[in-house]
């Protein structure tokens, strides 16, 4: 309803279901909002101790990271829409090169090691956080619409949504999935794993200078 009604979502609860059960919406959207924040700051906190060689603890990292992001929300949602724009196309590259130094490394022929309700209760596990992940993004979804023509085609902003949503989390559950399938046959990296994010993406890029320049990248992306 986006484009129909030119409001932002939680907005468009406040219109679709009136003031109190909207502030209850409303409420939850905050809990979620701060969650995903925290998620943020902290990887992007990770990233930066990593970068830093440690000379910056990670909880430094952390407030680095929410004192950005404080101030990029002061550009307003135009300015939000038009770094998204271009960013996606310098971060698509930098997984593409994070999936070509580790994806050979993956060890793809290793059997499962958990079976029966255990096996069954991980896969329910990585469903809920794949289901909780996209999800989220229920609550802001048409904020990113409110610019587009009354007129435009719901099937084009169907496809748009579920495309967006669909395709970078399967970039990412892969390239998680390859990285973690070869810590048990990588020392080096199972170690640098148990440091935290940062390092491990360290280690696996290739040269080191390189790769703080792509952890800070990814910092910014965070930051945003």
């Amino acid at each position: 309803m986006g484009p129909e009604t030119g409001l932002r979502q939680v907005a468009i609860s406040r219109y679709s279901l009136g003031f109190y059960p909207s502030s209850i919406i409303a409420l939850l959207n905050v809990i979620e909002q701060l969650g995903w924040a925290s998620v943020n700051c902290i990887t992007g906190g990770l990233a930066l101790s990593a970068v830093s060689d440690g000379r910056v603890s990670i909880a430094v990292g952390v407030v680095i990271v929410a004192c950005i992001s404080f101030l990029f929300s002061f550009i307003g949602l135009k300015g939000v829409l038009m770094y998204e724009q271009y960013a996606w196309m310098v971060f698509f590259v930098i997984f593409m090169i994070i999936y070509g130094e580790s994806a050979h490394r993956a060890n793809l022929a290793a059997p499962a090691t958990v079976s029966g309700i255990t096996r069954s209760g991980n896969v329910l596990s990585l469903i809920s956080v794949v289901y909780g992940s996209s999800a989220s993004w229920s609550s802001i979804v048409s904020d990113f619409y409110v610019h587009y023509p009354v007129n435009i085609s719901k099937v084009k902003v169907f496809l748009y949504t579920t495309l967006g949503i669909t395709i970078p989390t399967c970039i990412g559950m892969l390239l998680g999935a390859c990285i973690s399938s070869a810590l048990d046959t990588n020392p080096e990296w199972a170690a640098a794993y148990d440091r935290g994010i940062g390092e491990i993406l360290q280690e696996i890029i290739y040269p080191n200078g390189f790769a703080k320049f792509l952890l800070v990248l990814l910092v910014l992306s965070g930051s945003k």
